[in-house]
């Protein structure tokens, strides 16, 4: 049944879930008949793991419930994480160390009069889809440029971000318009908006005064605040 899944909608699978159950087919029964037999069903199982809770009011929970047992079970099974930004992918191997990934392009640009080159590498963190853009100039050692006095200038920005400009190279030269007219900060928050302002230290109330001890209690305090007379010694004769 599992191999049917991929050409069923969202809407169809819960009903085929429902009947299942209606059958007096057991949960445990329903979720090996319909577990992923490839990658790909895989996949899209898991991508369907978040939006099965619209469904919630229109199908029963137990259905809506199984299909999200399933989408985790396939996730779980291929090796598949979920996204910050929602996109299913697979998880890194444990014990595998990361390597720094090699530009997916690079070219040149002119920036305040001069050429520097840009690399652009996608995707530099493993499972995220952070893009790494390094704008450096061309000479052996690097020379100050327009955009850094070291030579190097580099920011992370994700790779939605420079799809939505029209692609790296569009993206490089809006960016360096930005920094040469000091926009740089709004530029940036057009697209990825501010970050979270920080939230104000609280501050301790001061403790307050201490009232008056009054009655029996401010005569025995007032007693033991007098200052007591010295002791005098008697002369022996």
């Amino acid at each position: 049944m599992s191999e049917l899944f991929q050409t069923r909608s969202p809407q169809e699978t819960l009903l085929s879930i429902q009947q299942r159950l209606s059958q007096a087919a057991t949960p445990a029964a329903v979720v090996e008949e319909m577990l992923p037999r490839s990658r790909d069903e895989a996949l899209l199982w898991g991508r369907r793991l978040s939006g099965w809770e619209e469904f919630r009011g229109r199908y029963p929970d137990q259905a809506i419930s199984l299909a999200r047992v399933i989408s985790r079970r396939a996730m779980q099974q291929y090796r598949l994480i979920l996204r910050q930004d929602g996109c299913v992918v697979e998880s890194r191997a444990e014990g595998k160390g990361w390597k720094t990934p090699r530009p997916a392009a690079s070219f040149p640009l002119k920036v305040g009069g001069e050429e520097v080159r840009v690399e652009y590498t996608t995707r530099y963190f493993p499972n995220d889809d952070t893009a790494l853009v390094y704008i450096v100039s061309p000479h052996e050692p690097p020379q100050a440029h327009a955009l850094s006095e070291t030579g190097h200038y580099s920011r992370f920005v994700p790779h939605d971000v420079v799809e939505a400009c029209g692609g790296p190279q569009a993206y490089a030269a809006l960016l360096a318009d930005a920094c040469l007219r000091g926009r740089e900060k709004e530029f940036t928050e057009a697209f990825e908006g501010a970050p979270p302002a920080a939230e104000p230290k609280r501050h301790r109330p001061a403790n307050p005064p201490i009232a008056e001890a009054t009655g029996y209690v401010g005569r025995v305090m007032a007693d033991k605040e007098k200052p007591k007379e010295p002791h005098q010694q008697g002369m022996l004769f």
